[in-house]
């Protein structure tokens, strides 16, 4: 069984680091399973550290730029939403009077009453 100076220094960290890791971990004992479980650990928190400023400044300003290029696509969709909207409410409103101009047109094709009818009152009183 190794001791925690021992694997501190396999794991390439410090001995106050290794602490930490054990409780971050909860780890109470240094099991061959908890040990492994350690190493992992290390290695994905060092792997952070591999990664430079320059890596990361860099890999910001692709995603600002992405994030610039979808805002541009966003304002397109919505202006070419606004333009569909508008040629959705103009073809209604053009089906709309269309229908009402046949309505008109199915009125004066129909024949005219044959003769009106008289009112009751019109009836007794004659006119």
């Amino acid at each position: 069984m190794k001791t925690k100076e021992e694997l501190a220094k396999e794991l390439g960290i410090s001995r106050k680091t290794l602490y930490n890791y054990l409780n971050e971990l909860n780890i109470k004992d240094l099991s061959f399973d908890n040990i492994e479980k350690l190493k992992s650990y290390s290695k994905s928190k060092n792997k952070s550290k591999e990664i430079s400023k320059s890596e990361l400044l860099e890999e910001l300003n692709q995603l600002k730029l992405k994030n610039a290029e979808l805002e541009k696509q966003n304002e397109t969709l919505l202006s070419n939403q606004d333009v569909l909207l508008n040629q959705i409410e103009y073809f209604k409103n053009d089906i709309n009077s269309e229908i009402k101009q046949i309505k008109q047109n199915m009125v004066l094709l129909l024949n005219p009453p044959k003769q009106e009818k008289k009112s009751l009152f019109q009836k007794f009183f004659g006119n």
